[in-house]
């Protein structure tokens, strides 16, 4: 199964969850560390992430982001297979994430989250 799950960058996680909690979403998972924290509405999910410093989007900036319990290494090689050959598999915090580059130019992240690794509320 694989299901949308755009990432969007704040450099103020509290502030932002705050807001993203007044217009009706709840907090479905965090990383343990912090950083890293899974909203969900009824029709919608939604990924909230610690900036990097250097990164330029400390002012909200969004990445196109999947989530999916399939095998990260078939996926980049059936992406490979299909004509996107810098599919690549990184190890993070959170589990595994394959990080592409699609037809317009556009990066493009799949997690493949460790749930051992997230606190629920």
């Amino acid at each position: 199964m694989i299901r949308l799950a755009p990432v969007y960058y704040t450099g103020d996680m509290a502030r932002t969850g705050d807001f993203l909690a007044a217009l009706g979403f709840a907090v479905e998972a965090e990383h343990r560390k912090g950083g890293w924290a899974e909203l969900a509405a009824p029709s919608a999910l939604l990924c909230l992430h610690t900036a990097p410093g250097d990164s330029g989007m400390a002012g909200g900036g969004t990445e196109l982001s999947f989530e999916s319990d399939e095998d990260p290494d078939a996926v980049a090689e059936r992406l490979t297979g299909a004509g996107f050959p810098d599919a690549v598999v990184l190890d993070e915090n959170f589990g595994r994430i394959l990080r592409v580059t699609g037809p317009d130019g556009t990066p493009v992240q799949i997690n493949f989250s460790d749930r051992s690794l997230y606190r629920t509320p």
